[in-house]
């Protein structure tokens, strides 16, 4: 576990450790996500996949295949 003060700005430092881990660079935007009692940080390029598994595509009753999905 690691630390981070709140300036009177409320901004903070992000520990190197945490950078690294996020692959985080200067001028990166990162997302805060309120769930339940937990804040979860992570960049705009994490993709949240157990939201994407509840996706559905409307088709209107025409076929789509996984092969027509990676073609778009």
């Amino acid at each position: 576990m690691t630390t981070a003060k709140v300036t009177s700005k409320g901004q903070i430092t992000i520990p190197i450790e945490i950078r690294k881990f996020l692959g985080l660079d200067t001028g990166d935007d990162i997302i805060f996500e309120k769930v339940n009692n937990y804040v979860i940080m992570k960049t705009e390029d994490q993709m949240d996949l157990p939201k994407l598994a509840n996706v559905r595509i409307k088709t209107n009753g025409v076929k789509f295949t996984r092969e027509d999905a990676n073609e778009r």
